[in-house]
């Protein structure tokens, strides 16, 4: 009950026009406060935990974003049936399904499923392909460089993963062979990629 007379006296004294003002200026500083904050943190890198798979907030290692971005490359390698008989161009996009399994680029040899040779798992991956991937601030071929500063800011774009790979697969007479192919994806901060 004593704190209602000073109340009433701290408002006593201050004009509505002053009173606006404070309004005001807490109702923008607070939320523009808070977005800077968050926009920040975006742009340093960090992960929030509700779109982490890595089910933690926090920044993720390089380490950690190859190894997510290897299963990816994994998951649509199933679905190559065609084998460029030089590394593509950038922007060639690597087969998602069955519908898309044939290549854009017309140089090369087209193959089955069955003569696609899979890998068992991402370290069969990366004893077959040593130095394959990295991640960093540029795309594969340098054409793809840093994002622009909006999708920094929005945590949509922490850099690039980039793999040069073999697709390994029988010719007609049973023998494995090889032939080299790249892919990059631009990270979020969580190390979810978007593939060029």
């Amino acid at each position: 009950m004593t704190l209602t007379p000073f109340i009433r006296a701290f408002f006593a004294k201050m004009s509505v026009r002053r009173i606006l003002r404070w309004t005001l200026i807490v109702v923008l500083i607070i939320p523009l406060g808070f977005c800077t904050g968050i926009a920040g943190l975006n742009y340093s890198g960090y992960c929030f935990d509700r779109y982490n798979p890595y089910g933690k907030s926090g920044y993720l290692s390089d380490d950690e974003r190859i190894r997510r971005n290897i299963v990816g490359v994994l998951g649509h390698y199933r679905y190559i049936r065609f084998v460029p008989e030089e590394m593509p161009t950038a922007g060639i996009p690597i087969p998602r399904n069955e519908k898309h399994a044939r290549a854009l680029n017309a140089k090369g040899i087209e193959i089955s499923q069955d003569q696609l040779i899979l890998y068992r798992d991402a370290e069969e991956f990366i004893v077959m392909n040593p130095d394959c991937c990295n991640f960093g601030r540029r795309g594969l071929y340098g054409e793809y460089s840093d994002s622009d500063i909006l999708r920094k800011f929005t945590g949509f774009s922490a850099g690039y993963f980039n793999a040069k790979y073999q697709i390994r697969y029988r010719d007609s007479n049973g023998q494995i062979q090889s032939r080299w192919t790249g892919t990059t994806f631009q990270e979020t901060n969580c190390g979810h990629g978007v593939q060029y």
